[in-house]
């Protein structure tokens, strides 16, 4: 992938640092927040879906304007949500679907709060599927729509 970037147009960006990922999500965002360590906010976004549209942008900066911990874009889920039996392939029950939530990229958080939870969730085992999970662990809710 650092091939394709590098022969893009912007790749020579002066505001743009390129910095070699992680195993998982987790230790990728770690290496770029150290690459930022001087950044007061960080967005986050999956390279797997590089397009954004700025009306989303625009609602997630709203959703964040007055937190302190920053927010996700994120879909309510409209899908009929199962949970399974532990160990069998078999539907135990439906899920009740009104408080669940699709989470999406990007997400917005205060670096030094995002690094803090990240490393904490990380150094005590805990499974981080986003940055919202990390800021979660830690006892934080984020903004989400």
């Amino acid at each position: 992938m650092i091939i394709a970037f590098a022969q893009l147009p912007l790749a020579n960006h002066p505001q743009i640092t390129v910095v070699d990922g992680g195993n998982e999500r987790a230790d990728s965002v770690m290496a770029g927040l150290q690459a930022v360590a001087q950044a007061q906010w960080v967005l986050v976004h999956d390279a797997a879906r590089p397009c954004l549209h700025q009306d989303d942008l625009a609602r997630l900066l709203a959703i964040s304007e007055n937190s302190r911990v920053g927010g996700i874009l994120a879909s309510p889920v409209r899908d009929t949500m199962k949970r399974g039996e532990p160990g069998k392939a078999a539907i135990a029950h439906t899920v009740e679907r009104a408080d669940l939530w699709h989470a999406l990229t990007p997400q917005f958080f205060p670096r030094e709060l995002l690094h803090d939870c990240l490393t904490r969730a990380l150094k005590e085992g805990a499974t981080i599927t986003d940055e919202a999970s990390a800021l979660e662990y830690c006892g934080f809710s984020s903004g989400a729509g």
